[in-house]
């Protein structure tokens, strides 16, 4: 089980709390990928491994949470502008999922923009690891 989406146009998420949705999936094996909502759907039971990439825009502090099964797991933040007012930001999260767990990123504070493009600049990914 593994996959690779991101946004086909640019987005920006200026209104806290929405779940960030990347809308095209290099990969997504096994399908578990849902490009609508943005939501990764455990098909079995294991050890999962989800890295998210996306830039913050004139912000001194923005949030975006690893969620699993709408529970807050792991918090990318950002604190800090850099000179020109943007910064690119990276977490990972490793996990055990259950049959039917999901897991998502959820942008709660400041704004943060994924950059629509085919070379996939901004990415959610995820795989099973065990």
């Amino acid at each position: 089980m593994r996959f690779s989406a991101y946004r086909s146009d640019t987005q920006l998420y200026n209104a806290p709390p929405s779940d960030v949705v990347n809308n095209i999936a290099t990969y997504n094996v096994g399908s578990a990928y849902d490009t609508t909502t943005g939501i990764f759907t455990a098909p079995i039971a294991g050890a999962y491994f989800f890295t998210a990439s996306f830039y913050s825009i004139n912000q001194a502090f923005h949030e975006v949470h690893f969620k699993k099964n709408d529970t807050v797991l792991v918090d990318v933040i950002r604190i800090g502008v850099t000179t020109f007012g943007v910064s690119k930001n990276n977490g990972v999260c490793q996990v055990y999922l259950a049959i039917g767990d999901t897991m998502k990123l959820e942008h709660t504070q400041g704004s943060i923009q994924l950059i629509g493009s085919t070379s996939a600049i901004d990415v959610f990914t995820g795989y099973l690891i065990g």
